[in-house]
């Protein structure tokens, strides 16, 4: 497995938040091994108004973030099934979804200059498909996988194991994996990369894009940034961590 920019594999880490105090007592931090977090800032869901109120909390080294009280597998694919997809397995209606299908053609655009060569291709958390079928048209094998969309490959084939997802194919099945900003919504990121690379060939090539926590937006808005999106965005990586993280498998 090739790590492609945005890249990170994750393990558990169980939070224990004192409410009177910004210092937040932890198992170590999966990047850098601190075993304290801080407490940021408190958030609310304004994109899809999920009643609840949550912190991101933060390592004091590092910066990892993540969402505080962690939802349980339960809850997390309550977030998608009853707000995130219409029936149609789409994220929005209208001319969004048009325009999402156009940022499909420049990721695909990515893909090429990364993996000039067309193989077996599988999108996870593919959601629309928008992606998916544009690099079907370019000739890629395509298996579009989401749990939560029915707009997926029908096809793909998964279990889910309390906080991860098992993919039900033979090792080695795939040239390519692709997660677009999807890593953050991933209950247990670790093994979901172990399960990537075990379906990669070798020389496989691993894709994931994440919006930035150590981004001068994000620093700047704070709690106001859009891209926070709580509940669904459980973890808040930036570059460096989550390439270190992938870099540790």
């Amino acid at each position: 497995m090739r790590p492609i920019e945005y890249s990170a594999s994750l393990g558990d880490l169980d939070v224990a938040v004192n409410m009177q105090s910004d210092n937040i007592s932890a198992q170590a931090c999966m990047v850098c091994g601190r075993k304290e977090l801080k407490a940021l800032y408190q958030v609310t869901d304004t994109n899809q108004g999920a009643p609840g109120v949550w912190e991101i909390v933060a390592c004091d080294n590092c910066r990892l973030g993540v969402l505080h009280p962690f939802p349980s597998p339960e809850q997390v694919g309550n977030f998608y099934r009853d707000q995130f997809y219409t029936e149609e397995g789409q994220r929005f209606r209208g001319w969004m979804e048009w325009l999402r299908s156009q940022l499909a053609l420049l990721r695909g655009q990515t893909l090429s200059r990364l993996k000039p060569e067309r193989g077996r291709l599988l999108d996870f958390g593919s959601g629309s498909g928008h992606f998916a079928a544009a690099q079907s048209l370019r000739g890629w094998n395509v298996v579009a996988l989401d749990p939560y969309s029915s707009a997926a490959s029908s096809d793909a084939t998964f279990e889910l194991v309390d906080d991860w997802v098992r993919l039900n194919y033979p090792d080695a099945s795939f040239d390519v994996v692709t997660l677009w900003y999807v890593v953050e919504h991933l209950s247990n990121p670790r093994a979901m990369i172990k399960e990537f690379n075990r379906v990669l060939k070798p020389g496989g090539l691993l894709i994931l894009a994440q919006q930035d926590f150590d981004s001068i937006q994000a620093r700047v808005f704070g709690p106001r940034w859009l891209f926070l999106d709580p509940p669904r965005h459980l973890w808040q990586f930036s570059v460096r961590t989550l390439t270190a993280l992938v870099e540790q498998e």
